[in-house]
């Protein structure tokens, strides 16, 4: 009876795991476009060791992405220093 509770015990245990992991993981197009407004206003300080770069950080889903690389480019055209 005992090695039947452990077992379930296990189960849920990784199920929590596994949502909590799934959970924290950013992937809507308007999380990806926050995070790319960030970045772009890093890279524009040099925070970053870098200047362009709208490449979407590993990871994320292709939603996530396209909301990144379009608040990146907002950030980063939207900024006097870049004016041509």
């Amino acid at each position: 009876m005992s090695q039947k509770i452990s077992v379930i015990v296990t189960i849920a245990l990784a199920i929590v795991l596994v949502h909590t992991q799934t959970a924290s993981a950013s992937t809507s197009f308007d999380d990806g476009f926050q995070r790319g407004v960030k970045d772009a206003g890093r890279d524009l300080r040099g925070e970053n060791g870098h200047g362009f770069d709208d490449s979407c950080p590993k990871g994320h889903t292709a939603e996530f992405c396209d909301g990144y690389k379009r608040g990146y480019s907002e950030r980063w055209h939207d900024t006097p220093e870049n004016d041509s």
